[in-house]
């Protein structure tokens, strides 16, 4: 053992990467926020029956997050509520084709997105 301490300049260094790791974690932090937000946002006025609020909700979340299955099934289910329903098969379509390409896909959800895309 050293009788002195060794003196590193790892100081700098340390905080820099202290303060990447940060910035990564914010990001990813309030990209899982928006997520929820859009999407919880959603489902509160689908359960309150305001389906027109819900798509707008819902339209948010497919848009920042174009592979979240679910929002597309619940934006194709707010717009089967408010008679769109051509739109609607088009994002049932899109929740099945989403969840197909997904890591560990529910293939009975896509099922259903599938037959719900061809009512």
């Amino acid at each position: 053992m050293s009788k002195y301490p060794v003196k590193t300049q790892s100081t700098g260094f340390t905080v820099a990467i202290a303060f990447v790791l940060l910035i990564v974690l914010y990001v990813v932090l309030t990209t899982n926020v928006a997520k929820d937000l859009s999407y919880g946002a959603g489902m509160d006025e689908y359960d309150a029956g305001h389906y027109s609020k819900a798509v707008t909700d819902f339209r948010a979340d497919v848009k920042d997050h174009p592979l979240h299955s679910l929002g597309h099934y619940y934006l194709a289910c707010s717009l089967v509520k408010v008679k769109q329903c051509p739109a609607a098969q088009k994002e049932f379509e899109k929740a099945y084709q989403v969840e197909l390409r997904a890591s560990n896909p529910d293939l009975s959800f896509a099922a259903k997105c599938l037959s719900r895309s061809k009512e």
